[in-house]
């Protein structure tokens, strides 16, 4: 199917920038242009699932466990750093996407590192379709960047702050218990 008006219509993500819809609106706007056996396929990449008839869906699928890879050994390496124990070491890890993710986990941040790894993602969706502007896999890609983008909106600063009062009251409430059962223990020891 020739994807070219498709791709050619849809307006251009930015990262870091608001998304123009929702994933659920681009699905609806979707459904019916696409057969429904690129619909699956569009279903595939968004659940990180293989074994699409597109070569993508499988490729993007092995570069996002090359990227989750990359996250747990920069952790490990992070934990390492901070004096934990570690029970195996980070290594180093291939290429230059697992390069960057693994220099993410230096940033000053968290939010730093998240939005480091996400342009990450970014990248190698950039890397994987520049050889094909108005393949069918710019359309996949496409949904992709906009779950990373829908996934920032989401975030907002005065939900953060309400997630982290409400961790904090919980993880008081969880010392208050143990210090009542540690003393309640000790008492009926005695």
């Amino acid at each position: 199917m020739n994807h070219y008006y498709l791709v050619a219509s849809l307006p251009t993500l930015t990262f870091g920038e608001k998304p123009p819809f929702t994933l659920d609106r681009f699905r609806s706007m979707v459904h019916g242009v696409l057969t429904p056996e690129e619909e699956r396929d569009l279903a595939l990449v968004l659940d990180g699932r293989d074994g699409g008839s597109d070569a993508f869906v499988d490729e993007w699928r092995e570069a996002s466990k090359g990227i989750e890879l990359a996250v747990v050994k920069g952790r490990i390496a992070r934990a390492c750093r901070l004096g934990e124990d570690c029970l195996q070491e980070a290594g180093v890890v291939a290429g230059y996407a697992g390069q960057r993710v693994e220099a993410a986990f230096e940033m000053e941040t968290p939010l730093e590192t998240e939005l480091e790894i996400d342009r990450v993602r970014w990248l190698v969706l950039d890397e994987l379709t520049r050889l094909a502007p108005f393949a069918f896999k710019q359309i996949l890609a496409y949904a992709v960047r906009l779950s990373i983008l829908e996934r920032w909106a989401a975030m907002r600063e005065e939900e953060g702050f309400s997630r982290v009062e409400e961790f904090v009251d919980t993880a008081g409430e969880t010392t208050r218990a143990h210090d009542a059962f540690a003393t309640h223990e000790t008492r009926t020891d005695a």
